[in-house]
């Protein structure tokens, strides 16, 4: 009977393990099948990301998904799921273990490269990277002489090509007193020193490589600058990662940059020397760390380049300066090639500070002086610093998703990590130069007048492929712990929910859409078929890109005093011109606040001759009568 009763004992201890096991198998399945729910939903928010959605049709039932927080709330929720259905008390190992299966089984499926093929696919999706961004920029972009800036490049461009540009004053007789002969001048231009004169605001390099191809290629070339050295960037971004953590952290840099939205933003819309600006920094970073003489002279002349693209960044060529200076003083290479390199670099480098020096007192009377106007206690003061830090915080994150504050912490990790592995002190040095690289590049904007715009971003772009290089290398670093079969997996998922947030942000900001940046040439080119030679144009956000289409006179109507407005009309006429007034959607505001009451033009109640894109022209000639004062 003893016996007995131990032997139905232990029987049933073995029945209820057996039950046991087969109901945590039961939940280990469980959780595997809502682990794959989980991704599935979460590619699926990602194609919704990068693609705006789908609409589709089977027979009469229509389906829309055009909104990708919808899946993404489903993947949360499977994984929430997953883990409440895994065996309790091992939950979380459960579902490391049956993400590591799943892994395993999907890396069963993919063909075996060897090193040589990996350093080819990596490379080769690079290079493919690159070239998608070049060909979205000369198939998307707004190659036009548009708002003030792309207008102040593009226009500055042809007068580069057929001389240095100072264009004399249109002539229109004497104004009347108290209106100044600013109101002559276009945006991205103002008045030369010697009264008489129109003058570029904007730094002269990026127009100089404009009006260079202009010269060479066919008429339109100098758009395609923009496009090809976006390329670039991205391709140096992979560069740079790949000499400071390896290819696959350069090539997941190039695609983080690629969708970064406020570079989809330059890349899509009118010209700015933005890109071209990174673009030409980031070869230099490139270069450095070459031994040879000719990569430390070509390093100088890009140097140069991006100086005279953007003056005001030429502090950052101290920093490459610095480096070379401490190879030499080191000893890294031999002292006669540091001293050379050092040399050469300054050689190609220095003169672009001559030609800033010339321009800026050729176009405003001083070497020292800006196209801007003041810098020290206007566009530069100390109490810029806190509201900065703050705004460019709060919009990198915004646009970029939260993973991009880990870049951060690259350069500490990446420093133990070079000393673990005994990397050499050129290496280190190397890291060194390109955080302070990056950190020189935010400190000149620091102190920068504070915008209200996201895009403001654009200011940084020389900091970006050192940036997103560094978050690559934290991105790779963060899966570490995982089995190797599921590392590659987890840092798929990291780089997809940040590139889909990214290209998210960009679609609802407009960054892939350049369509309102043509209403400039629509406009320029209807006053240039439809209207009088001497028609003068009334305006100020078309006051240049109207002169760039059509020849007509435009007149700036922001800067003629309220109550001499129709004095100026009336001046323009008895000079044999006939007065329009152009208007864009985003001034029409500012010009009724600014006339209403000096007089009834400002009503803005008669129709207008043409409306096109958000512009209107209106002919002075059929408003309301308007007696000169």
């Amino acid at each position: 009977m003893a016996a007995d009763a131990v032997n139905d004992s232990t029987r049933g201890r073995v029945t209820h393990a057996g039950y046991g096991l087969i109901v945590d198998r039961a939940r280990s399945r469980r959780c595997r099948t809502l682990l794959i729910v989980s991704g599935l939903a979460l590619l699926w928010a990602w194609s919704i990301s990068f693609s705006g959605g789908f609409i589709f049709s089977i027979g009469q039932l229509r389906i829309s998904s055009r909104n990708s927080n919808h899946p993404l709330v489903l993947a949360l929720l499977a994984l929430a799921a997953a883990w409440v259905v895994a065996p309790r008390g091992r939950r979380w190992q459960t579902a490391v273990d049956e993400f590591n299966e799943l892994a395993r089984t999907l890396e069963k499926r993919l063909p075996r490269l060897t090193p040589l093929q990996t350093r080819a696919l990596v490379t080769g999706t690079a290079a493919l990277i690159a070239a998608t961004v070049v060909l979205v920029g000369v198939f998307w972009g707004a190659f036009v002489a548009g708002g003030p800036d792309s207008y102040g490049y593009v226009s500055q461009a042809r007068l580069w090509r057929d001389g240095v540009p100072r264009v004399e004053l249109p002539r229109v007789g004497v104004l009347p007193d108290g209106i100044p002969l600013e109101v002559l001048v276009p945006l991205g231009y103002r008045l030369g020193t010697d009264g008489a004169s129109v003058v570029p605001i904007y730094s002269p390099g990026y127009p100089m490589l404009m009006a260079a191809v202009d010269r060479v290629g066919p008429a339109g070339s100098m758009f395609l600058v923009m496009p090809f050295l976006a390329g670039i960037a991205v391709w140096a971004t992979y560069l740079l990662g790949t000499i400071t953590v390896g290819r696959v952290a350069g090539m997941i840099a190039a695609l983080v940059l690629a969708t970064s939205p406020a570079f989809d933003l330059q890349l899509t819309h009118g010209p700015m020397s933005d890109i071209p600006a990174m673009a030409l920094w980031t070869v230099v970073l490139v270069l450095l760390p070459r031994p040879s003489r000719s990569s430390a002279f070509f390093a100088g002349v890009v140097t140069g380049t991006a100086i005279l693209v953007r003056p005001n960044l030429a502090p950052l060529a101290l920093v490459p300066g610095a480096f070379l200076v401490w190879n030499a003083a080191a000893k890294r290479l031999a002292q006669s090639l540091a001293i050379q390199r050092m040399l050469l670099f300054g050689i190609g480098s220095v003169p672009a500070c001559f030609v800033v020096a010339y321009l800026n007192a050729y176009w405003y009377g001083s070497p020292l002086a800006s196209g801007y106007g003041a810098l020290a206690g206007g566009l530069y003061r100390w109490d810029y610093f806190w509201p900065n830090v703050a705004d460019y915080t709060g919009r990198i994150v915004s646009s970029q998703g939260p993973l991009v504050v880990a870049g951060l912490a690259a350069p500490m990790l990446l420093w133990r990590s070079q000393a673990d592995e005994q990397g050499d002190a050129r290496s280190r040095s190397l890291l060194v130069t390109y955080t302070a690289f990056a950190i020189a590049v935010s400190l000149c904007y620091a102190f920068y007048v504070p915008l209200d715009t996201w895009w403001t971003l654009r200011f940084l772009f020389p900091a970006f492929p050192v940036a997103f290089v560094f978050v690559s290398a934290v991105l790779l670093s963060m899966p570490a712990r995982l089995p190797a079969g599921a590392r590659w997996l987890a840092v798929v998922v990291l780089v997809g929910t940040g590139t889909a947030h990214a290209v998210a942000f960009g679609r609802a900001n407009s960054s892939f859409d350049s369509a309102n940046e043509w209403r400039y040439a629509t406009a320029g080119r209807y006053i240039a078929d439809k209207l009088p030679e001497r028609a003068v144009f009334f305006t100020m956000l078309h006051s240049g890109s109207a002169r760039y289409y059509s020849g007509r006179l435009t007149v700036r109507y922001d800067l003629i005093p309220p109550q001499l407005f129709e004095r100026a009309i009336a001046h323009f006429q008895q000079q044999g011109f006939v007065p329009f007034l152009l208007l864009d959607d985003g001034e029409r505001g500012h010009f009724v606040d600014r006339f209403t009451g000096a007089t009834p033009l400002a009503a803005l109640d008669w129709q207008p001759i043409a409306t096109f894109d958000g512009v209107a022209i209106y002919d002075v000639a059929r408003a309301p009568l308007v007696q000169p004062r």
